[in-house]
């Protein structure tokens, strides 16, 4: 199914698995089916191509991620790990017997790193800092349950946090700040003796905010928290399978078993992504690739400043004039914020797509 503003419509059959938008073209989607089946559209869902890589069938739900800065690198894993780099259209084994003949269960993608990879299944976890030259066990130090998520933080690729199913009351969640060398339960003592099966990181997040679907609904946690918190007001008592960041609206999605999916406003909303429009300020092409160019009001002190989707800064510049151009050739294609700030408190906040 997908959502056009109020209205769902099929667009695939089969029993619906994981499903993608290019960040960069919403036109271009992909989708997967059971055991694997994998499939991309470049006409908003009018028709679409086969693109799996493999002729065997992967598990019931094959993880599947696409870089949230590079739309052509897209990571999936059956038995084994493949990586295209050229948005499904060719593919590369990168993982010989990391899964232990078992099917991949979970994929994360470091954001801010394009050479880090977390995968694992049930009962493995493996890293690969090199694109899958090689991996790294990183198990030791976990429970010996099942694996049911990885997330990484937008800004650190060694700090990642790991959930678990099964009925143990103390062992749902775990965090590691040096890729997986070590780790720390960070389970605490609120969360209800159920599955948690999915974990989503705030990027733009100073305190490291957490949101967790479990069988009974969405828990949330940060730094400066000592314990996990229902994030639920209004949500049925179901089980969270997916949460999905809309940075763009500042809203997270769940999808539960049976009873659709619901949204919720973010507990912290990322400063990156708020706007005010108390500035009158144009900005255009965009997309664009090697100038950009801005007209802003007069007698205005405007300073711009050009971040990633990690918030690394890239450029920052003062607009000395009420029409000024900005020279962004040596920007990689991508997703970027663009940040006007008059020194006097007033921030606008611009999204900037560069293609090449």
């Amino acid at each position: 199914e997908m959502l056009t503003n109020t209205t769902w419509d099929a667009i695939r059959g089969a029993d619906g698995m994981e499903c993608a938008i290019d960040q960069f073209d919403e036109n271009i989607i992909y989708s997967t089916s059971q055991y694997g089946g994998l499939k991309k559209s470049y006409d908003g869902g009018f028709s679409w191509s086969n693109i799996k890589p493999v002729s065997y069938s992967g598990g019931w739900v094959t993880p599947y991620k696409i870089h949230p800065n590079n739309n052509n690198l897209i990571v999936i894993g059956y038995d084994e790990i493949y990586r295209s780099t050229s948005a499904g259209s060719a593919w590369d084994s990168i993982s010989y017997n990391v899964s232990g003949g078992q099917s991949l269960r979970s994929i994360a993608l470091a954001p801010s790193d394009e050479n880090y990879i977390y995968a694992a299944t049930y009962s493995t976890i493996k890293v690969t800092t090199d694109a899958g030259n090689t991996w790294t066990s990183i198990k030791a130090g976990l429970p010996n349950y099942n694996i049911t998520d990885i997330t990484v933080s937008d800004t650190d690729p060694d700090h990642l946090w790991v959930t678990f199913s099964e009925y143990s009351a103390s062992h749902k969640v775990y965090e590691s700040t040096d890729r997986g060398a070590t780790w720390v339960n960070i389970t605490h003592n609120n969360l209800p003796n159920l599955p948690v099966n999915c974990i989503v990181h705030q990027s733009f997040s100073s305190n490291n905010d957490l949101y967790i679907g479990t069988d009974i609904g969405v828990y949330y946690k940060n730094d400066m928290m000592s314990d996990w918190t229902p994030y639920m007001n209004g949500l049925p008592n179901v089980i969270i399978k997916e949460l999905e960041i809309q940075y763009a609206e500042g809203t997270i999605s769940a999808a539960t078993y049976g009873r659709g999916i619901w949204e919720s406003p973010l507990n912290n909303l990322p400063s990156e992504i708020t706007s005010s429009n108390q500035l009158p300020i144009l900005m255009y092409p965009n997309p664009a690739s090697n100038f950009l160019h801005f007209q802003i009001p007069d007698n205005q002190n405007i300073s711009v400043s050009f971040y990633d989707l990690a918030g690394k800064k890239h450029i920052e510049k003062k607009l000395a004039s009420k029409k000024e151009s900005v020279n962004i050739s040596g920007l990689n294609t991508g997703c970027y914020f663009v940040e006007f700030n008059n020194g006097l408190g007033i921030v606008v906040r611009k999204k900037l797509i560069i293609t090449k």
